[in-house]
């Protein structure tokens, strides 16, 4: 899918126009302004989601759980792997914005069916 902050260049303003285009068809949606027809196209765009925040989240989520029924522990910042500490640093991300009261009661009560304490 198209970057707004894409590569500076008559092909990256070209980009973040595409994007901006989306993110406005997104908006359209969440106003229910959209016709059915128009909806129905922009969903046979492959990659294309009207959430890709809470796929992204959700996908991180699924990564944690299969990571920690694997290992059988949590993620290490310190691990050789870019991955582990990838996924260490998103479980301390989460941990933070929980405690200033800015995740949802959806994504906290996901987390916290997970076997290991992560808020």
């Amino acid at each position: 899918m198209p970057r707004e902050f894409a590569n500076p260049g008559a092909e990256g303003v070209e980009e973040s126009r595409l994007a901006g285009w989306v993110r406005y068809q997104r908006r359209r949606e969440q106003k229910l302004s959209l016709p059915s027809w128009q909806r129905e196209l922009l969903e046979q765009v492959p990659g294309f989601s009207w959430d890709p925040l809470e796929e992204q989240w959700n996908e991180w989520r699924e990564a944690l759980r299969v990571f920690l029924a694997t290992e059988g522990r949590m993620p290490r910042y310190r691990s050789p792997s870019a991955s582990e500490r990838a996924l260490a640093a998103w479980v301390h991300k989460q941990r933070h914005l929980h405690n200033k009261g800015e995740v949802s009661e959806v994504r906290v009560s996901s987390l916290k069916a997970l076997p290991f304490r992560v808020v």
